[in-house]
């Protein structure tokens, strides 16, 4: 008797504590720059708690984010935004300009590389999410 009791116990296992994670929802979209794609970065969704999402920007201007895989999505919720995106020629930045600044490489204004400054907010819901997220080149 009690070695069917282990046996089923056993059996039971793989069925506890697996899966159930926090629950994601697909993420995709697109970055526009003055209305034009955005060729080349990073956007990443930062939620009030738990892990970041991200995913690169595609030459058209697409996203697509991964929170635990590629393409799983973000998690359910608000999220602050970042949107990252530099030149290749001028990366990494260079700090030796003729009138002391940064050369930073960036292609778009730097507030929008924090989520805390960038002014970006989505909510991800379940289902799909499909963000168009419209940055400007000056205030």
């Amino acid at each position: 008797m009690r070695t069917i009791i282990m046996a089923v116990g056993v059996s039971l296992l793989p069925s506890l504590g697996c899966g159930g994670g926090p629950e994601t929802a697909k993420v995709t979209g697109t970055v526009l720059l003055d209305g034009n794609p955005l060729s080349q970065g990073k956007v990443i969704f930062r939620p009030e708690n738990g892990k970041v999402a991200e995913g690169e920007i595609a030459s058209d201007g697409t996203f697509r984010l991964g929170t635990f895989s590629d393409s799983d999505g973000a998690l359910l919720g608000k999220h602050k935004v970042a949107v990252m995106a530099y030149s290749k020629a001028n990366w990494p930045p260079k700090y030796d300009q003729p009138d002391g600044s940064v050369d930073s490489g960036s292609l778009i204004p730097l507030f929008y590389t924090s989520p805390d400054s960038s002014g970006l907010e989505y909510d991800v819901e379940s289902g799909g999410n499909d963000f168009t997220i419209e940055l400007k080149s000056k205030n």
